[in-house]
């Protein structure tokens, strides 16, 4: 199979390369578990003829897939690395225009760190891909000299070789079979997803290409303690309010020069790199700044750069002598300096942690992901990116990911309950006073349009509607089955989720049911006060609906009485589970009848 994307450039050069990437390494992997599977068949025999040309079979598609994954990867490689060129080119024209320390260049240098680590990665990708098919033509050579010397051995006994051609057709022709019939059923499948799944692919693609990157980058730059940092960016999401992928961009934006102050200890770096990140959160949460200002603020300090000190909003000027006064007020290196010959970047985020914490920024962003409607569904829908990632990943622990995301909605629902309790409670008294004074002098001719729309309304559908009945009863027939398919899969996901939500709404249902009788009080003396004005045009009203039921009554009646046939057969089949679950009904019935107070009632 061919995936040659051939030499283009921008959007559609990545996305080719990505899609014919993916479908590669999908036939790879299907062919490693047809290999497992053939291996586990033979387990007993696994030097036996028809065991050794199963596997070179295997392996030989196997190598066919690996060889195209070598030329994708030649081929994006070397679009790469003249893309790097042009950005090193670029980079040079801004520091030359600008100077090495402006902004324009800052943003160059980071656009070159981040297609550096691009360009190492891939090299990496395809050094093990050679590697990989390497080792599978080692193995089909061995497998055709141990097949060789099994001939000569047959050859010597005689007529048992005759038996073996059949043996081994057959079960190639079954394995194929097999192999077919599996692929079908799970084309089937996955048809019936739907365009949601569809999205949710491409979604998690989408990210998890981007993780793979900046993974990389990370790797690239922390070496052994890339490991450390991965775990903090997937902890960022409560720390920073941040995604994973966001998170390991940020880092490798300023860890060159982190790592050059530490003398390359990865350790450290990894560890004052993620002080950093979170110090930048917090500054943006508390101080309203925008997180990327901030993050240019600190690429320029790494590289002794002061003119954007004054985006902390600390009260510091954006000059050399404001670093020194910054630093000197945190006391971090323990004596008074008048000049920052020797100060190297770690110690300046240090600094900076220490008068945050002095002015009480630090701890911000974790603080507000737990207790603040912004905060909360911010580290919402970082969570959920890292669960796109760890769908596409593979080798990430999903429960972890999924309780992270569980977590963050229960939180946010905690936060964002009670204030609509409260918005409940306005809403309330503001369409009693509206009924009271507005309604009352403009019903009549609301309720006069209203019947008017009704008529038109009516009118409209019943000439429409046998040419409307036909692609209905498609869609309907269409929809009926997408939901029959797939109602597990929805219940088990929902239950999960209402789960913790049902948890947050009975906290705040003490709140919400108050709100809610106010408003249903205000609502009851409106329309009392407007009943007489509402009795005057009631019959006609009346009049015109029973008409319209009249009209329809046929069509009424035969949609109730399948709906009841429906129903009726459904709770039949249901009959055996009722039963079974009767115990469990009767103590939760009990229970809630045991938790009112009757007696404090009305």
């Amino acid at each position: 199979m061919s995936y040659d994307i051939g030499v283009r450039l921008g959007v559609d050069g990545e996305q080719a390369f990505r899609s014919s990437i993916n479908a590669i390494n999908a036939n790879i992997k299907a062919m490693g578990t047809e290999l497992k599977a053939v291996t586990a068949q033979f387990a007993r025999n696994a030097a036996s003829e028809d065991a050794l040309a199963a596997k070179n079979q295997v392996l030989a598609k196997s190598i066919t897939a690996t060889k195209d994954k070598i030329g994708v990867l030649d081929k994006q490689l070397e679009r790469q690395t003249e893309k790097l060129k042009s950005l090193g080119d670029a980079l040079e024209e801004a520091a030359s225009a600008h100077g090495k320390d402006s902004q324009g260049a800052l943003a160059a240098q980071n656009a070159y760190n981040k297609q550096a680590a691009a360009v190492a990665k891939l090299q990496e990708h395809l050094n093990g891909a050679k590697a990989d098919l390497a080792e599978m033509e080692n193995a089909v050579k061995d497998n055709q000299d141990a097949l060789n010397g099994l001939g000569r051995e047959v050859e010597k006994s005689g007529g048992a070789m005759e038996e073996m051609p059949g043996i081994s057709q057959r079960l190639g022709d079954g394995l194929k079979a097999g192999i077919a019939a599996a692929a079908k059923a799970t084309a089937a499948a996955v048809a019936a997803l739907g365009a949601a799944t569809v999205a949710l692919t491409k979604s998690s693609i989408g990210v998890y290409s981007d993780y793979e990157q900046l993974v990389g980058g990370v790797e690239t730059l922390f070496k052994g303690s890339a490991g450390q940092v991965q775990e903090y960016a997937q902890n960022a999401f409560k720390t920073a309010g941040l995604s994973a992928n966001e998170y390991m961009d940020t880092v490798t934006s300023f860890s060159a020069s982190l790592l050059q102050g530490l003398g390359g200890d990865t350790a450290k770096a990894a560890e004052l790199a993620n002080l950093a990140i979170t110090d930048m959160s917090d500054n943006a949460n508390k101080m309203g700044t925008d997180m990327s200002s901030i993050q240019y603020a600190y690429q320029g300090f790494a590289k002794q750069n002061y003119t954007m000190l004054d985006n902390l909003k600390l009260g510091y000027g954006s000059t050399q002598e404001e670093m020194i006064r910054l630093i000197n007020d945190s006391g971090v290196l323990n004596e008074t300096i008048e000049c920052l010959d020797g100060v190297s970047f770690d110690q300046i985020i240090e600094a900076i942690h220490e008068v945050q914490t002095q002015i009480g920024i630090t701890g911000t962003t974790a603080k507000e992901a737990e207790d603040t409607i912004q905060g909360s569904t911010a580290a919402m829908k970082s969570s959920w990116e890292n669960l796109m990632i760890g769908l596409a990943s593979g080798d990430q622990d999903m429960g972890q990911l999924v309780s992270n995301f569980t977590n963050s909605v229960e939180t946010a629902a905690q936060n964002l309950l009670p204030r609509i309790g409260i918005i409940l409670q306005g809403i309330g008294p503001m369409i009693g006073e509206f009924l009271k004074q507005g309604l009352v002098t403009q019903l009549p001719e609301m309720l006069l349009a209203g019947k008017d729309f009704v008529v038109s309304l009516v009118s409209g559908i019943t000439e429409g509607l046998p040419n409307l009945q036909e692609t209905v009863n498609s869609l309907a027939g269409s929809i009926s089955q997408y939901i029959r398919d797939n109602t597990p899969a929805f219940v088990s996901s929902g239950l999960d989720m209402l789960a913790g939500l049902a948890s947050s709404i009975r906290e705040g249902a003490g709140v919400m049911v108050d709100a809610g009788i106010q408003l249903v009080t205000s609502l009851a003396q409106g329309l009392a006060d407007s009943f007489p004005s509402i009795i005057e045009k009631l019959p006609g009203i009346v009049s015109d609906i029973a008409g319209v039921i009249n009209d329809n009554a046929p069509k009424i009646l035969k949609a109730g009485f399948d709906l009841i046939v429906t129903l009726g057969k459904g709770l039949i089949d249901a009959i055996p589970t009722l039963i079974a679950n009767i115990p469990a009904i009767t103590r939760a019935i009990w229970d809630t009848v045991s938790a009112v107070n009757w007696l404090n009632l009305g």
